[in-house]
């Protein structure tokens, strides 16, 4: 199985810093979102990538390039920790960049991948939702599809006053199947609705950014892609491409297990990053102790609030 990285949008809702530097390289701490994406298909044994970007966004090429001119600075300076650091973001990776040329929906920027994908099922990944834990969705999304053999979208369970901030999924209610335990359920979909109100939701099982999908998905993207007249304003989804699936009963939803934050919009970045940055393996008490600090001086910047950087 290859991993898809969907990475190719303006990132708008992060403007202004997203004119110039790509949402999915704004660093969590000292790591970029991007590179725990990445993580996340390597720990489920996915080393085969395509990434689709855009003419904006060469620096996650640069990222997930060797740098020798940077290393060999260092190795001259027999600067260890640095040098271990530059290493380990050089991941054992079969990389293939694809460059959305218009924004033409989500249909569009995964049809592009399908030559390289090749007759059989990819990882999806959207960069936004970053999840904190082990294991991750693609992991459990992989497992999922192993035992189905159908498209699989992950689940996330949040308050029902929310849901209408996101894609929902409808379940089966007499189709639930179970393996040894919970963390093993899968569920027949049996529809997504988009950004619904709160009492017409038909759960609070929200589809964040990760899927596993089948050839059937290609083959029915390039089929309603075929009947639309295309243009720079006409974008096609893949939800309405996973809809005409669930229709065929070609679609699985498992709930997963790790915590989802939406880096995409400014407050679940500000959240992200601070979780990241109190969670640092070198800074990370002090930086907790900056926090504690600030509170304690009613979010006050002050010359001792200071002290401990």
């Amino acid at each position: 199985m290859k991993g898809l990285i969907v990475a190719a949008g303006y990132g708008t809702r992060m403007l202004p810093i997203t004119k110039a530097i790509p949402k999915e390289m704004l660093p969590l701490a000292d790591h970029p979102a991007l590179e725990l994406v990445v993580r996340e298909f390597l720990e489920a044994g996915i080393n085969d990538l395509v990434i689709i970007t855009s003419r904006r966004k060469r620096t996650i090429e640069d990222f997930l390039d060797i740098d020798f001119e940077l290393e060999t600075v260092l190795n001259a300076k027999k600067d260890q920790a640095k040098i271990e650091l530059l290493n380990s973001t050089n991941f054992d990776l079969n990389v293939t960049f694809i460059r959305q040329p218009r924004m033409k929906g989500s249909a569009d920027a995964l049809s592009l991948a399908h030559p390289f994908i090749g007759n059989e099922a990819v990882a999806v990944a959207y960069p936004d939702d970053i999840f904190i834990g082990s294991p991750g969705p693609v992991s459990e999304l992989k497992d999922v599809y192993k035992k189905t053999r159908k498209n699989v979208i992950s689940l996330y369970e949040v308050p029902k006053k929310e849901v209408y901030r996101y894609g929902v999924a409808k379940i089966s209610p007499h189709d639930k199947k179970s393996g040894t335990s919970d963390k093993h359920s899968f569920y027949e979909i049996i529809d997504m609705v988009e950004k619904p109100k709160v009492e017409e939701a038909p759960s609070n099982l929200i589809v964040p950014g990760r899927y596993v999908f089948t050839p059937e998905f290609f083959d029915k993207a390039k089929e309603i892609l075929s009947k639309q007249e295309t243009s720079e304003v006409n974008e096609i989804t893949q939800t309405e491409v996973l809809n005409e699936l669930i229709l065929e009963k070609k679609v699985v939803g498992t709930i997963v297990s790790s915590t989802r934050i939406d880096t995409g919009k400014k407050l679940g970045y500000f959240v992200a990053f601070t979780l990241f940055a109190a969670r640092h393996e070198e800074m990370g008490k002090q930086f907790q102790q900056f926090l504690k600090n600030f509170v304690e001086n009613d979010f006050k910047p002050s010359k001792d609030l200071l002290s401990v950087i």
